[in-house]
């Protein structure tokens, strides 16, 4: 969905799905129906810089931002998926790298690579601790606000498109808590 190109990452997959191709004179793309489940498991993207920014959020993750030694870029996701008239559906998805636990429901357009995702992030460190220097000392009144039981939850929204993604807080959307 947001990698292209041969082999973007290594890992184990499981995926299962069930495939519809309807008749008509759309676009396959159009026509094409899955619904199943992916599973990826100790995966890793193999492009420099996707992994340096998966091992980099690990790092702010578990409160270590500026100890570079630190931090994975080996992360597991799991999901469900309906494609359906050029419309991926997404849900009970998780990604997870050490430190950091995504969980979210949305849809994508792949015609435009249009996103409206919305879920939790949680993190092990205190949200101060996720960054350095002032930015970390201006976050420091927030730690008691978004810590439960020890985590950092935040909700998160991913909008925008593949080219151009949107990342930010989602305190104003009234979307279930996605499972997983």
């Amino acid at each position: 969905m947001s990698v292209k190109g041969s082999q973007p990452m290594t890992g184990d997959i499981s995926f299962q799905s069930k495939l519809e191709i309807p008749p008509g004179k759309e676009d396959i793309a159009d026509r094409l129906q899955l619904d199943g489940r992916l599973t990826v498991r100790r995966a890793h993207f193999t492009r420099l810089n996707l992994a340096g920014k998966i091992k980099a959020l690990s790092r702010a993750g578990q409160g270590k931002p500026g100890e570079m030694a630190q931090g994975s870029d080996i992360f597991n996701f799991s999901g469900q998926f309906n494609l359906n008239n050029g419309s991926l559906r997404l849900s009970n998805v998780a990604f997870s790298v050490p430190g950091v636990a995504f969980h979210f429901n949305g849809t994508y357009a792949l015609r435009t690579g249009a996103m409206d995702f919305h879920g939790t992030l949680s993190l092990q460190a205190k949200v101060s601790q996720t960054t350095t220097g002032i930015k970390s000392f201006l976050l420091k009144p927030l730690d008691p606000f978004l810590s439960k039981n020890r985590v950092t939850v935040l909700p998160i929204k991913i909008s925008g498109t593949r080219a151009d993604p949107s990342f930010g807080p989602d305190f104003h959307h009234n979307a279930k808590k996605p499972s997983g």
